[in-house]
């Protein structure tokens, strides 16, 4: 079928989270679910999430590679899919972005949020919000490398899920000439036009530096 990748997603207590090791798979990542209670949530009008624009493609992409460890790019790629998607923005800067999922069972949101935002429990709020009133549970998805989002989704009485394990079994082999042949592409790229400006188009990697100093 094409596919480069197999996930998995199981409890690491479950019986078979070894049998899926044994059969080749290995643990990139551990999520769980919260689930939001029925009584938070900011005002929907005047909030700092929007739709993004066509233009932010490029300004999502970049926060994902920045904010996502390279072992779960690896599994995950990024894809800019028809998935509903809200951008966060502060002072100009792309500090966050969320996925929605809407079923029958619920609203399931997937959030990518820069460690720099100054209130994450009022960005939190003003998230929920917009999502409130559709007579419907709002569950939100916390990775590991975004671990300090569940200190908040305490603190407005969220409720966790058991740790899930997110598992991969790779169904390709790398291919290293490929990445060789690509970095001295890029390098041929970069020798050719020594007077071109230096811009940086990803935002994300800007905010990076900004979080570490």
């Amino acid at each position: 079928m094409g596919a480069i990748n197999l996930l998995a997603e199981i409890e690491e207590s479950h019986g078979l989270f070894e049998a899926l090791r044994h059969a080749g798979f290995s643990v990139y990542s551990w999520e769980s679910i919260w689930r939001l209670p029925d009584n938070t949530g900011g005002d929907r009008s005047g909030s700092n999430w929007k739709p993004p624009a066509t233009t932010d493609s490029n300004t999502v992409r970049c926060l994902y590679q920045t904010l996502v460890p390279p072992l779960v790019q690896n599994a995950e790629p990024f894809v800019n899919n028809d998935t509903p998607r809200l951008l966060y923005r502060a002072n100009g800067d792309a500090l966050a972005y969320v996925e929605s999922i809407t079923g029958s069972a619920g609203v399931y949101l997937v959030p990518l949020i820069h460690p720099s935002v100054d209130d994450v429990q009022s960005l939190l709020l003003d998230l929920i919000g917009q999502f409130r009133g559709q007579g419907k549970p709002v569950y939100m998805q916390v990775r590991s490398y975004q671990a300090w989002l569940s200190d908040a989704l305490s603190e407005l009485q969220a409720q966790p899920s058991p740790r899930f394990a997110l598992m991969v079994k790779h169904l390709a082999v790398g291919q290293l000439n490929a990445v060789w042949d690509a970095q001295r592409a890029r390098s041929e790229q970069r020798q050719a036009d020594p007077s071109a400006p230096i811009l940086n188009n990803c935002a994300g990697s800007e905010l990076s530096s900004k979080g570490l100093k």
